[in-house]
């Protein structure tokens, strides 16, 4: 088995207000992560960022994408259009896409586009109660299985799955180790 890098991945959600800015924070990232081994670094900016920010040795990740490859849907964006950006990461099924109504099946749909574009998927999965009957479990194993339905074992080397506890996020104090440790192996698991 061989040993997988480290992988950084920073959401800039909609995030910063100008490009200037952008380049700024992308360059102090670069210099910031120059000496750094064993570890890949992933920014995802908004989307009208990316095509600026391309080119370098920074790996850019769009934050979401469209399944569907062209049509009549307004203010999406395709795989392919991704791709142009020299973009190599999509985030998939994040909590806040969840919660704005995005299906199971869409966040499998848009899997499916990604990997067969060769790009990876980033899948985001996680409960928004862990409650102390393990029901928790459950759901984010739906979560995975939903999300790589009928995706190719060869494929699976083109998806990272990202554990985002809905419940913990802004919450006082941060997740135990051993609970992280405890997710992390039940998703390799599944």
């Amino acid at each position: 088995m061989k040993k997988l890098k480290k992988l950084v991945i920073g959401n800039w959600k909609m995030n910063p207000s100008s490009l200037a800015e952008a380049k700024k924070i992308a360059g102090d990232v670069k210099r910031g992560i120059r000496n750094i081994k064993k570890t890949q670094v992933v920014l995802c900016p908004p989307f009208v960022y990316l095509h600026p920010l391309s080119g370098g040795s920074i790996l850019l990740g769009g934050q979401n994408v469209f399944y569907e490859e062209m049509g009549s849907y307004t203010g999406e964006v395709s795989v392919g259009q991704l791709s142009q950006c020299k973009t190599s990461f999509v985030i998939i099924g994040h909590s806040e896409r969840r919660a704005m109504g995005e299906t199971e099946d869409q966040i499998n749909r848009k899997v499916r586009a990604v990997t067969h574009e060769g790009m990876t998927a980033v899948v985001c999965v996680g409960e928004k109660v862990h409650d102390q009957h393990g029901d928790y479990l459950e759901i984010v194993k739906k979560q995975i299985q939903d999300a790589l339905r009928d995706v190719s074992k060869k494929l699976l080397d083109h998806v990272v799955v990202a554990y985002e506890p809905v419940w913990a996020i802004g919450a006082s104090s941060a997740m135990p180790a051993e609970d992280v440790h405890e997710m992390a192996l039940f998703i390799k698991k599944v």
